[in-house]
């Protein structure tokens, strides 16, 4: 778990609610919940991580316990699945 990741999801979060999220960040954040919204490892706002799935890869996983909404505000940030 990277901590500037983490701030940088939460300050977008701010920034977004505000509405001085920048266009790019908005329409990434965007595409990436259109693919958690019907992910099994999701529990509500969560990356569930005492659920399991399989990731791109074939290989099973375990959601990473973030804040969804937060997580796809940040640029340098990875599904755990691999799907974004």
């Amino acid at each position: 778990m990277n901590i500037l990741h983490i701030a940088e999801g939460w300050y977008n979060s701010f920034l977004n609610a505000v509405n001085l999220l920048s266009p790019e960040i908005r329409e990434l954040g965007d595409t990436r919940i259109s693919t958690c919204l019907n992910c099994p490892v999701r529990t509500e706002n969560r990356c569930d991580e005492k659920k399991k799935h399989i990731n791109t890869w074939g290989a099973p996983f375990n959601g990473c316990g973030c804040y969804i909404d937060k997580k796809v505000l940040c640029k340098e940030c990875t599904c755990p699945g691999g799907f974004w």
